[in-house]
């Protein structure tokens, strides 16, 4: 199954990013620099608090503008892709601060953990608010920009030369 969502995955995020325009690059450059540069806290914990006699809201995190804007350009660019992020075997990954080395982190893992985060947070409240303190999260951004094409790289894969024109190479010959 693991071997399945891989694959899923990696054709995902190789199609997105073969997608993504000089704009969406740009997006995605803006807000990482902002996050890296950010020196406040990306979220706070609202502590619980009594709304009847027997019942209490529980304690949640609260984003601040920042971090959602991190989630909707994430969403917005694609990088959120529809894959079985917990079956995927990458889920299991340490992501504590002091072992994670997002240098070694290919696009497609890149992309898969970042979705995982971001997916995550429906089912364990604050899992963004401490990816972003612990640096996981803005280190995703930039890895995610160590990708991105080089000044004349192509954004799409040209179509191969008809092998019956003779424009088609510019070594072609005729034959008397």
């Amino acid at each position: 199954m693991t071997d399945e969502v891989t694959r899923e995955l990696v054709e995902l995020a190789e199609a997105k990013r073969a997608s993504l325009t000089p704009s969406d690059w740009a997006t995605l450059r803006e807000i990482t620099e902002r996050v890296t540069a950010h020196a406040g806290p990306f979220a706070e914990w609202v502590p619980p608090k009594r709304i009847g006699d027997n019942s209490f809201e529980i304690v949640y995190s609260s984003w601040g503008s920042l971090a959602g804007e991190v989630a909707r350009a994430a969403y917005d660019l694609g990088l959120v892709v529809p894959f079985a992020w917990p079956q995927w075997e990458d889920a299991q990954r340490p992501l504590a601060p002091a072992t994670f080395d997002p240098d070694t982190l290919t696009w497609p893992q890149t992309v898969g953990l970042l979705t995982l985060l971001l997916r995550q947070e429906r089912f364990c409240d604050g899992t963004v608010a401490e990816a972003f303190e612990d640096g996981t999260l803005p280190k995703l951004l930039v890895r995610l920009l160590d990708f991105a094409p080089t000044r004349g790289e192509c954004m799409t894969v040209a179509s191969p030369p008809n092998p019956r024109s003779s424009a088609a190479s510019p070594h072609h010959r005729s034959h008397p």
